[in-house]
């Protein structure tokens, strides 16, 4: 069975509490087995106490706290079948509760191929 990746996030994106607490990555993926589940790390950097969900194409598929301040994390989320898009897809970060910002970057999808 064959896998592939794609990179996205390389520059960084500022998420402010009362300002801009969203944002969305763009990326493209080729021949995805959309039977099989897929994967995303990321790397947040709060400064602070921070609530976020993800989002892959509208759907939900992770809500965490940050785990403490000053420290970047590298963070892994498995999401279900049928959630890629074989083409055009978007991972939304959104700031949804807590009292500091927080960057978010270096994002890369692991998933199977056709």
């Amino acid at each position: 069975m064959a896998a592939d990746y794609v990179a996205f996030g390389d520059v960084p994106r500022t998420l402010v509490q009362g300002g801009v607490s969203d944002t969305t990555f763009s990326f493209r993926t080729e021949n995805v087995d959309a039977s099989k589940v897929a994967s995303v790390d990321y790397l947040v950097d709060p400064n602070g106490f921070c609530v976020y969900q993800l989002e892959v194409n509208g759907t939900v598929i992770h809500q965490a706290v940050s785990l403490d301040t000053g420290n970047a994390h590298a963070m892994r989320e498995n999401f279900d079948i049928g959630l890629l898009n074989d083409g055009d897809n978007e991972l939304s970060v959104t700031l949804t509760g807590g009292t500091a910002n927080m960057v978010v970057s270096d994002g890369v999808v692991h998933f199977k191929t056709l």
